[in-house]
Order: structure tokens, then C-alpha cells, then sequence
């Protein structure tokens, strides 16, 4: 049986049933909906809603310049000027009014960053924030799953533990595209796929309503991309073929309950598959964090060509509803020869690519954490970094929250068990505080919020 997937994309199916309703008792799924139930429909709705309406008209008078105080680095020691709270709430009342639609449709969320956003520190992944803060966001306005999970384990370019790379006697590389443009950044790209290698990810043990493949498509796709679980041949996208490297998305078959793996590999022992991506979705409301940070990656690693760099986004359904850039770190410590005006016109290229996308599109600078290595950097210190980004926030009316306040230098910030050992990446606790710090700042306005 074939069904249509989009233009020219096609799975052939492998027989596979239907997901079955949920076997397991007060799953996590399932105690959100007791929780939202108990809010909305039981008798204590109607007290919280009197109370949060007082805390509604009392905070903007109570506490106005309160947000920008906290969420502002301290500018005076580099020499800007703060940011001024109408702009912050500019952004947030956009970001308000696209997230107050989570009840009634997807929200998603983009976070281009580097290894500080994708994975490098904690011991657990889970505590990375990027993680800590999707489940905060899908606690607060339901859960729509996991986002792009890009894939990069192994060759220099670990994300995170979910992925793992089988060579099988083929062969698996990278090719210059998307992010991984060829010499921008310092790392690789997209991974290409021959013969019998694979690459598999966990499914997750809540069972998805939804799976994306996120890839691209080139002269040498025609043979199409084999979809496993537990290596068990399930379905074929059909792949089109195209001169250049082409960002695609196709839903697949969904695997029967229980199963653990899915793999993906070439169809058959000629051509190539060019993956980059999955993402497992739930319903159809609530957020998705999609988190396509990478590690080692400066700002040239998507400002440089962004057109390229971030193609993949477009293919997100539903479009972007908030924008988070973590960059700046590697633009310091990395001895790369970034200038002030070369991190400025990169910053500059991704915010612009984004505007293009969607000219109302909610977008934060998320500023770094103070490291010894960036603060005494050459040409670029912390210090600059922060300066070119309280400028940019200004010039594109964006969004800016910086944890300094809360970390402090990066004495104090590992006195207080906030930076791991290199002192340049977050512990599990320094994790959660940033995902704390992104969170209060999210939500601390309440002006425009839609009941």
C-alpha cells in the first residue's frame, strides 16, 4: 500500500498497525490531562482565575521595570545601554499572542545555539536546559513532542545520547550543507548514508501519534530511504531526485507499540540518504522545543549562509513561534579571529533570515554564560559579545535576557556549583538555573496575556 506524504514523497507501508490506545496507568501524558482537567473543568478554577486576575492588574503596577532589571546583564561594565522594558515587552506580547493559540494549535520553538544550548556538561541529558525548558513549556501549555532531535552522535558532533551510528560495512560521512556548511563553524554536516550503514534513534516510550524525517534529497537520493523498527524493515520513503542538496520532510509509518528503535539506511545498495533529523509529535496542540544547536558551532555556523545553514526550518509545520539565539562562546574561546563586526553580521543574517521567514516572529538573544576563557579572549571577549548583542536587540526590536546576575563570574558561578570543571559548560544544576532564568523571563510579563 503507498499513501501520499507531499509533493513527490512517498512512503510505502510495511503492514503496520495502528497505535493502540495506552496500556500503562498514570503515565505522564496522562496525569498532565488530570491536572489541566482539574484546573479548568473542577471547582477550583473559579479561585484561581479570581486570583490571577488580581495578580494580573497588580503586577505591571507593582513591578514594571522588575523584568528588565533582572533580565538585562549589568551594561554599565561594558559600556551599552540597558535595553529600554517597552522592548521586552514588545517582544513578549508577540510571543504572548503566539503562545496563547497552544490550546488550539502547535506552538513551536526554535533554539539555534551551540554546545552550551545542544548538550555538552551535565551528566544527565535530561537536565540540559534546552531539555528542562521544553518540559517546563509543555507542562505549562500541553505537550506537542519532541521537535527536531538532529542527528550527531560520534564524528566530533554529539548532541545527545539518542542517536547511535552504524557503519555495517557502509560507509557513513558528511557532506557541507545545512548547518554544517563546509568551513563555517568548525564542524561537519548533514550525514550521508551508503550501503548497508544505518543510523538509529530511541523511541520514545510515550508512543507517538506523529513521526517526521527530517532530510535532503540530492542526485544520488533515487533509491530511497529504508525505515526500520528493531531492525525490522517497515517502510521506504521514496525519495525525488535533485541536482542540489535539498531540505525535505516526510511523515513516517508509525511502529507497532512497544518497539524501541527506529533505523534508517538506504533502500536499496546504490545511492545515497542524506538524514538529518527526526521529530515525534502528540496531539495536535502544544509546544515543541526544537533544538538544532550543535556543538563547536560559532556564529558563522548559521549567519555565514543561512539560506543553507538553516534550511531545515521552513520545514517545521506550523511555522516558528519563538526564536532563541545561544551563541557567542566559541566566537571567543576558540581562537577563531572572530571580530566584533563579523559576530555582529552573522548575529545580523540570522535574525533577518528569520524576519524573512516571518516578519512577527518572536525572537530572543539569550546571552552566555560568563567563562574565564571568553572574559579574557582576543579580539573577542565576553565583554564584546555582550555589547554587539544589547546593540542588535536594539536595532531588531528582539528580546534579550542574559543569566549573569544569577551566575556571576565565573569564580562565582563555580563556587555555586554552576559550571562544570572546564568552566566554560553548565552542570546539571547550572542547567536548570538557565532554563529557570529563560523561563521567569518568558512568562514575568503578564500584561497581554490571553486568557
Amino acid at each position: 500500500m503507498r499513501s501520499n506524504v507531499g509533493n513527490n514523497k512517498q512512503v510505502k507501508s510495511a503492514g503496520l498497525r495502528g497505535k493502540p490506545p495506552m496500556t500503562f496507568s498514570k503515565s505522564i501524558a496522562q496525569q498532565r490531562t488530570f491536572n489541566r482537567n482539574w484546573l479548568v473543568d473542577g471547582g477550583a478554577s473559579t479561585l484561581i482565575s479570581s486570583l490571577l486576575s488580581i495578580w494580573l492588574i497588580l503586577f505591571p503596577v507593582m513591578f514594571p521595570y522588575q523584568l528588565a532589571a533582572e533580565s538585562v546583564h549589568n551594561a554599565a561594565a561594558s559600556g551599552s545601554q540597558l535595553i529600554p522594558p517597552v522592548t521586552q515587552d514588545e517582544v513578549l506580547r508577540a510571543w504572548r499572542y503566539k503562545v496563547a493559540q497552544a490550546r488550539s494549535r502547535p506552538v513551536n520553538i526554535v533554539v539555534i545555539g551551540d554546545s552550551i544550548a545542544c548538550c555538552f556538561g551535565p551528566a544527565n541529558y535530561d537536565n540540559t536546559w534546552t531539555n528542562v525548558l521544553r518540559q517546563a513549556e509543555a507542562l505549562r501549555y500541553g505537550d506537542h513532542g519532541s521537535g527536531i532531535i538532529p542527528i550527531g552522535k560520534d564524528y566530533g558532533l554529539a548532541t545527545n545520547p539518542q542517536w547511535s551510528l552504524h557503519p555495517n560495512g557502509g560507509t557513513i560521512d558528511t557532506v557541507p550543507f545545512g548547518p554544517f556548511q563546509a568551513g563555517k563553524g568548525a564542524f561537519g554536516s548533514v550525514f550521508r548514508l551508503q550501503g548497508a550503514a544505518k543510523v538509529t534513534v530511541l523511541v520514545p516510550i510515550r508512543p507517538p501519534d506523529g513521526i517526521s524525517l527530517y532530510y535532503a534529497s540530492a542526485s544520488d537520493s533515487v533509491a530511497g530511504i529504508r525505515v526500520s523498527y528493531d531492525d525490522q524493515a517497515a517502510a521506504t520513503v521514496d525519495v525525488e531526485s535533485t541536482p542540489t542538496l535539498k531540505a525535505q520532510r516526510v511523515e513516517v509509518p508509525i511502529g507497532k507499540i512497544g518497539s524501541s528503535t527506529l533505523s534508517f539506511s538506504v533502500a536499496s545498495g546504490e545511492g545515497s540518504a542524506y538524514l538529518y533529523g527526526i521529530e515525534f509529535t502528540y496531539g495536535k496542540t502544544g509546544v515543541s522545543l526544537h533544538n538544532v544547536a550543535h556543538g563547536y558551532a560559532r556564529t558563522e555556523a548559521w549567519g555565514g549562509d543561512p539560506e543553507a545553514q538553516l534550511s531545515f526550518l521552513p520545514q517545521i509545520r506550523g511555522g516558528i513561534q519563538l526564536a532563541i539565539l545561544s551563541l557567542g562562546v566559541n566566537d571567543s574561546i576558540n581562537r577563531t579571529g572572530t571580530t566584533a563586526n563579523e559576530y555582529r553580521k552573522h548575529m545580523s543574517a540570522i535574525i533577518t533570515y528569520l524576519r524573512t521567514a516571518d516578519p512577527d516572529m518572536p525572537i530572543v538573544i539569550f546571552d552566555e554564560i560568563s567563562t574565564v576563557a571568553g572574559d579574557s579572549a582576543t579580539p573577542l571577549p565576553q565583554s564584546s559579545v555582550r555589547t554587539q548583542e544589547l546593540q542588535l536587540a536594539k536595532e531588531f526590536n528582539v528580546g534579550y535576557i542574559s543569566p549573569s546576575n544569577v551566575f556571576g563570574t565565573s569564580e562565582e558561578a563555580t563556587d555555586r556549583g554552576y559550571l562544570s570543571h572546564d568552566k566554560v559548560h553548565p552542570t546539571d544544576l547550572g542547567d536548570r538555573r538557565i532554563a529557570n532564568v529563560i523561563e521567569q523571563y518568558l512568562v514575568s510579563s503578564t500584561a497581554d496575556r490571553v486568557q
